[in-house]
């Protein structure tokens, strides 16, 4: 299923998350926010602590949270009535071993709080109902096991419960989620640097399926479901000891024994289940037997064998290829490993007000990523600032494009939009706007410019992260916005540079770009099991480190406490200069919130009876930092 008919599921809607403080809840919490558009997103939980650092991170007005156990009926009834469109139920006591010793409270939980869910559902007719469910469900043994295939089959027999009103269940069953709770391959990560790692049983194999692919494979089941189905992706799998041997190939194997209730292989769809099984191209779908309720159409696809199994030793996918192993696991372990990258594009994201944020490595790379993902090339022309630094023009000759300079507006020193509509010409393919000194340029009036030509805007906002037009965030002002996190910037990540961006498609051929034009990363190659890759156009390795990042993240927690201080001295010195003929200060346009990445005074020297070379040599003399922003 492609993106759009993802984002469909979920545009506009109030979608509702039981357990959502868990791994698979904050994941599409995060997903739903950066990708989907919801209207509100409700995270039902009842960890009050998770909640709150949920709410730190995420810093979104569409997030609330409801404490709450959905063994409290009442509770469920309170939180369902707030609009809720889609419930994603993915509470559940699920440690085997805990539900073993602890069988009543799962049983409680797992199953009692299943038929809660339904009756509050129903009755506050929630028209899309999808539980998670487990492989353990099927011939269970186990007792995590047999509550998850009771709450199934109440579940598929809601929908009889519901009969013609509007609320329809479905289930998804899938295997380990990596970089789940309790997911094997961070504790195999973790024990490599001890060089032993312990493994169950050498026969054991396993489905795999990570995080981000069970959460885009949750929505596409949310947008085709029409009730009573239980979803089965088809997933890789693969032995334990070939995982851990390929992962870490230098450490010894401690063998612990089978844990109570555990199972060497793992079955996600059982041959009692085959009569009513049909095969899709990336999707088993188990059919309900009898149905008592409207199914509106029949789904189309091919009924598996008779006597049909889908399990992790006799999978199709099995992978014991030595090189697709490897670059199964490579890319495995790097999602692991590697996700402050990520973390750091999602955050930024979410602090310029926008869907995508693409990290680069530095803010010239920036430009030029930008400026070459949006199809520049030899014939066009890009409007630039006369006052600018020269990335900000040379980015556009790096594509063969050819800049054509704009005057600025002498009290603001911001490019000038008349002078700007002066130098339109069919040729002209991109307007640049530089944020000079930490205030946005009049990005409404040159996106109307820009939409008169056919042109898109670009915002060169290096002095401008922190800021903002009537309560609109610099980075979210223009088509696309770049920023840099050179050490003298609003925040640093020692060097590099962002792009962030609306547009999905500008986005991911940013991301290509950034990569060598390989038309997979590992992320992608991860999700088909496959190795392969191509070198589909030409880029550059313009990619931000994990390393960088974490400064970066760290950073951005301090940007407006920083962005206020600077505020502060910046008045200090207006109060200073006021009164002073010869010294001239910039303007502030109406309803900006100023970064004040510099406070620039425009001197008569003439006035005041020194030359430029005397000032600038006295001020730092006296210790204050000064240069000249910029040669035009």
């Amino acid at each position: 299923m492609n993106a759009e008919k993802r984002r469909a599921a979920l545009d506009g809607k109030t979608l509702l998350i039981t357990g959502g403080t868990g791994s698979f809840g904050r994941e599409i919490v995060r997903r739903s926010l950066t990708d989907y558009n919801p209207k509100r997103v409700i995270v039902f939980s009842r960890d009050e602590l998770k909640q709150h650092e949920m709410r730190s991170h995420f810093r979104d007005s569409r997030l609330t949270f409801f404490l709450g156990d959905v063994r409290d009926k009442e509770r469920l009834y309170r939180a369902f009535q707030a609009d809720v469109d889609v419930v994603i139920h993915a509470a559940a006591l699920k440690q085997v071993p805990a539900c073993e010793y602890n069988p009543f409270e799962a049983i409680k939980t797992n199953v009692l709080g299943a038929q809660n869910i339904i009756d509050a559902a129903i009755d506050c007719e929630i028209p899309h109902v999808l539980a998670l469910s487990t492989d353990k469900a099927v011939n269970p043994a186990n007792i995590y096991g047999a509550s998850k295939l009771c709450a199934e089959k109440l579940f598929i027999h809601g929908n009889s419960y519901a009969g013609d009103r509007v609320t329809r269940f479905c289930c998804v069953r899938y295997g380990n989620v990596l970089g789940s709770r309790g997911s094997a391959l961070p504790v195999f990560l973790r024990q490599r640097k001890s060089g032993v790692i312990t493994v169950t049983d050498k026969r054991m194999t396993r489905f795999w399926i990570r995080l981000d692919q069970a959460v885009e494979f949750v929505v596409s089941c949310i947008a085709t479901m029409r009730g009573g189905e239980v979803f089965v992706p088809r997933i890789p799998s693969m032995s334990v000891i070939d995982m851990v041997q390929t992962l870490a190939p230098e450490c010894s194997i401690r063998f612990t024994g089978i844990r109570p209730g555990e199972k060497l292989h793992e079955c996600l769809v059982s041959p009692e289940e085959a009569r009513h099984t049909l095969a899709l191209a990336d999707r088993f779908v188990i059919l309900p037997e009898n149905p008592s309720w409207r199914i509106s159409e029949q789904w189309k696809g091919e009924l598996v064998p008779p006597n049909f199994t889908f399990t992790s030793d006799q999978n199709e996918s099995l992978l014991t290829d030595d090189d697709a192993l490897g670059a199964l696991m490579t890319d495995l372990g790097g999602h692991c490993m590697e996700t402050l990258v990520d973390a750091f594009e999602t955050t930024f994201a979410r602090f310029a007000g926008t869907a995508h944020a693409v990290a680069v490595s530095s803010g010239t790379a920036a430009l030029h990523v930008a400026m070459a993902s949006l199809g520049l090339g030899p014939g066009d022309e890009v409007i630039v600032p006369c006052m600018t630094f020269v990335a900000t023009a040379n980015a556009a000759v790096y594509c063969g494009a050819s800049p054509v300079f704009a005057d600025v507006d002498p009290e603001t020193l911001l490019v000038d939009p008349g002078c700007v509509e002066r130098r339109i010409t069919d040729r002209t393919r991109l307007i640049v706007g530089v944020d000079y000194a930490g205030q946005p340029c009049n990005y409404t009036r040159l996106t109307a410019l820009a939409r008169s030509c056919n042109a898109v805007v670009l915002a060169d906002a290096c002095h401008s992260l922190g800021s903002s037009e009537n309560g609109r965030m610099a980075g979210s002002l223009a088509d696309a916005s770049v920023f840099s996190f050179h050490p003298v910037k609003p925040i640093t990540s020692g060097e590099g540079g962002m792009i962030t961006t609306n547009d999905a498609a500008l986005a991911d051929r940013m991301r290509k770009f950034r990569n060598h034009g390989i038309d997979r990363d590992f992320k992608e190659r991860s999700q088909t099991g496959s190795w392969q890759y191509e070198m589909a156009s030409l880029g550059f390795n313009y990619r931000l480190s994990d390393i960088h990042c974490a400064l970066g993240l760290s950073q951005l927690e301090k940007c407006e406490r920083r962005r206020k201080r600077r505020e502060q001295i910046a008045g200090r010195y207006q109060e200073a200069f006021d009164g002073m003929s010869s010294i001239r200060l910039l303007s502030i346009r109406p309803g900006v919130t100023h970064a004040w990445h510099l406070f620039v005074v425009r001197i008569d020297f003439t006035a005041l009876g020194r030359t430029r070379q005397e000032v600038f040599g006295e001020l730092r003399r006296l210790g204050i930092g000064t240069n000249v922003h910029y040669l035009p």
